[in-house]
């Protein structure tokens, strides 16, 4: 069969011949399939992305959608082929800024409502655009992101459609403005939807999760979510996927993006958010990523004073406790547990709950297995300092030997000012009690007094506090 006979058949076997084949039959459907899947194949090499920009075919495509706006068959195809054009970055500005992609790509969703390939590889399209930071003025003036939510709705049954639509709202969600849009077009709730609809599909709740993290990070948009009532079905969903440590490490930094924002706090916790969290410190107790997160996700939360004794009476210090000892050698989870447990000793009513949990005991522990660690010192001093004020706890660190622990500590850092200025306060809250004015005075408290004074005799704050200790061991 000669050359002219496979043309005529469509079997054309070069990229130019396929442009000129689509130039010359524009019209004709039937000679169009062909040039276009060659069209896709060459599509598919990074390689071509420049000769695919100079050579007019995004052009001659978008002919093809504006002339056959009613075959879908033909269509599926075209859109097959701008789908693998739009990952290249040139020729997402080109599609976007030089010719008429979105308004056809809006004009697919109105069109063909039932077309589910069509409609995937449009989403899939938009999803690639939005990679390229000039195609986002034009995609929020086209309003894509409301037709990219009204797909979401009409194939809310189906799980591959959900997922491509999340991949492209992910790019739009990391700009506030469009992330915005994204809340106000009501995708909050259909995000939360589609990932209890769906549980096994893992690529669609990461997107879905991975968008909600995004828009959680402006406080606006925080404030809106939180309002809604999509963090109380992804609160009940932490629960029922609580063996999905991947799902579970996402969840719960989307929830302390969150809980940055004072005002959402209450409604956090008043959605039963710390319950569930010490379920699954239970569960991850040996995860130091995940627990590091909850650890700071508490910190923020407990705000209010009936939230840190609900904490405390749930067994909550006990279940920091747990997760403490599983994790005796990794500093992050130390220090974030040690910072807790000092924003809860300001409240006295807490203080029992830290005793019968064992908190201080478990805080001095971590001290003295990392005492070369400036930040755990630090935050022992904090806590022993707030600790040493109520005569419950002042008895506890006493009968642990809690201020020794801390003299020992302090040696490595007795040039940091910051570190002296706390462990003078914690010297001399301990040299009140008669009991602990003994054990200091016999061990290396008053060494440790003179050095301060000797380094520090300019500050008034260490000079005062040391001198006031020294006078209480006096007798001693």
């Amino acid at each position: 069969m000669n050359n002219s006979k496979k043309k005529t058949f469509g079997f054309l076997n070069s990229f130019e011949e396929a442009l000129q084949t689509i130039q010359n039959n524009i019209d004709n459907t039937t000679l169009l399939h062909n040039p276009i899947v060659i069209i896709n194949n060459f599509s598919l090499e990074a390689k071509n992305e420049k000769l695919l920009e100079k050579s007019g075919a995004l052009d001659l495509l978008v002919q093809v959608i504006e002339i056959h706006q009613e075959e879908t068959q033909l269509l599926v195809k075209v859109f097959g082929a701008l789908s693998n054009c739009s990952f290249y970055p040139s020729l997402q500005f080109y599609l976007v800024q030089q010719l008429p992609t979105i308004d056809l790509i809006i004009q697919m969703f109105q069109k063909h409502k039932n077309e589910k390939l069509l409609i995937q590889r449009c989403l899939a399209i938009l999803w690639k655009l939005s990679s390229h930071p000039d195609n986002l003025k034009v995609i929020k003036d086209k309003e894509v992101i409301t037709e990219i939510v009204a797909e979401m709705r009409e194939f809310s049954e189906d799980s591959e459609i959900q997922s491509t639509a999340l991949g492209a709202l992910t790019s739009f969600s990391v700009n506030a403005e469009l992330g915005q849009i994204i809340i106000s077009s009501g995708a909050i709730l259909l995000i939360v939807q589609a990932i209890e609809k769906f549980p096994s599909s893992e690529k669609l709740i990461s997107r879905g999760i991975i968008i909600l993290h995004n828009l959680a990070t402006t406080p606006f948009n925080s404030i809106l979510i939180t309002q809604s009532d999509a963090v109380e079905l992804l609160a009940r969903m932490l629960k029922k996927r609580i063996d999905k440590g991947s799902f579970i490490e996402k969840c719960i930094n989307f929830f302390y993006n969150l809980s940055i924002n004072e005002e959402n706090c209450e409604r956090l916790c008043g959605i039963g958010l710390v319950k569930t969290i010490l379920e699954i410190m239970m569960k991850w107790k040996s995860n130091e990523k995940i627990n590091v997160i909850i650890l700071s996700l508490l910190y923020n939360l407990l705000i209010d004073t009936s939230n840190k004794l609900n904490f405390a009476s749930e067994n909550g210090i006990q279940a920091v406790v747990i997760v403490m000892r599983a994790n005796k050698q990794r500093e992050s989870v130390q220090e974030k547990a040690m910072a807790l447990f000092s924003s809860l000793v300001i409240e006295e009513n807490v203080i029992v709950h830290l005793i019968k949990g064992q908190a201080i005991l478990a805080s001095l522990l971590a001290i003295r297995a990392h005492r070369k660690v400036r930040s755990i010192v630090k935050l022992g001093l904090i806590l022993l300092s707030n600790c040493l004020f109520f005569d419950n706890s002042r008895s506890e660190v006493i009968k642990k030997d809690g201020v020794n622990y801390i003299i020992e500590t302090i040696n490595p850092f007795i040039k940091d000012e910051e570190i002296a200025e706390r462990a003078s306060l914690v010297i001399l809250n301990a040299t009140v009690d008669p009991i602990a004015r003994k054990q200091i005075a016999l061990g290396n408290g008053k060494v440790i007094c003179h050095k301060l004074s000797q380094i520090y005799s300019s500050n008034e704050k260490i000079m005062k506090r040391v001198q006031g200790a020294l006078n209480n061991m006096k007798f001693v």
